[in-house]
C-alpha cells in the first residue's frame, strides 16, 4: 500500500479539512502518474502543512465534480478552505511558482481568513446582482432592433473599415437596423 499523501476521489472532499484537487485526464501524459505535472503535485502535498489534504480526480471519469468546480481545462488544481468553499484555481500546468503560492497561501491560511471569505461572499453576491442586472440591459439593447450593429462611430460617420462596410451592406439592402 502507498504511504503516498495524495489520495484519489470520486466526490467532494470532506468538509473540515483545507484541500487541493487535482483534475487530471488519462491522455495529458504530463498529468499522468509519473508524469511532470503529478510529481510536482506530489511534491506540495509531501511539504504542505498537514491540515491539507490533496486528492487526485480524474476529471472525465468524475463529471459531476468537473461540472461543479467549473473545470474546463486539464491540469487545473482548486483549492478549497475547511468549509468546502474555492479560494483559489490554477488552471493548467504551466505556471509552477503560482500553484505553489497558491498551495502555500492555502497551508498558511488561518480562520480569520475564513471570516474576511464570508466578506467576500457578499461582495461577490452584490457583484452577482449587478451582473444581472448590465445582462438585462444588454438583452433590451439587443432586442431594441431586428438588426442591432455594434460599431466604432455612427453609421453617418463610421470610424473604422468594418462598421463603414456593414453599414453600406446594410443600407443597399434597404435594411432597417438599431446601432451602438
Amino acid at each position: 500500500m502507498s504511504t503516498s499523501p495524495v489520495k484519489e476521489i470520486s466526490s467532494a472532499p470532506p468538509l473540515g479539512r483545507k484541500s487541493v484537487l487535482f483534475f487530471w485526464a488519462s491522455w495529458h501524459e504530463q498529468s499522468n502518474t509519473g508524469g511532470a505535472i503529478d510529481a510536482v503535485f506530489g511534491s506540495l502535498a509531501s511539504a504542505a502543512s498537514a491540515e491539507v489534504d490533496f486528492y487526485r480526480i480524474e476529471a472525465e471519469s468524475q463529471p459531476q465534480l468537473s461540472l461543479k468546480y467549473g473545470v474546463t481545462i486539464v491540469p487545473t488544481f482548486i483549492l478549497l478552505d475547511a468549509s468546502g468553499s474555492v479560494v483559489d484555481r490554477v488552471d493548467g500546468g504551466d505556471d509552477v511558482p503560482l500553484l505553489t503560492q497558491a498551495v502555500s497561501g492555502l497551508s498558511s491560511r488561518s480562520s480569520a481568513g475564513q471570516s474576511k471569505l464570508k466578506q467576500q461572499d457578499s461582495s461577490e453576491a452584490a457583484t452577482a446582482n449587478e451582473k444581472e442586472v448590465l445582462n438585462e440591459r444588454l438583452k433590451s439593447l439587443i432586442n431594441s432592433s431586428d438588426v442591432m450593429l455594434f460599431m466604432k462611430g455612427s453609421p453617418a460617420a463610421p470610424r473604422c473599415g468594418f462598421s463603414r462596410q456593414t453599414v453600406e451592406l446594410l443600407s443597399d439592402a434597404n435594411l432597417l437596423f438599431g446601432t451602438f
